[in-house]
């Protein structure tokens, strides 16, 4: 492992917690003003902090993802509100 990514993971693990909740703060609000019906497309590149752990903090499956990129970082996923669903 190199120094840059034993920093980045020493960094990850120190912040996560102001991170992941700045992170679920900011998915929340793009779900609140969703409209019914609505598609909400999420992209993430897990540099510091892994897909698994921001999809456990967002605390909902997506429809469909996919991951892409060099190395397998980015993640796109498919959200939609269905109307009465999970609100």
């Amino acid at each position: 492992m190199s120094v840059n990514e034993t920093h980045a993971e020493a960094t990850a693990e120190k912040y996560s917690v102001v991170v992941n909740a700045a992170k679920l703060r900011g998915f929340s609000e793009c779900w609140r003003v969703l409209k019914p019906n609505g598609t909400l497309v999420f992209k993430w590149g897990q540099r510091d902090i892994s897909v698994e752990r921001v999809l456990e903090v967002i605390g909902r499956e997506p429809l469909y993802g996919h991951i892409t990129g060099k190395g397998h970082n980015t993640l796109w996923a498919v959200y939609v509100k269905l109307e009465g669903v999970g609100q």
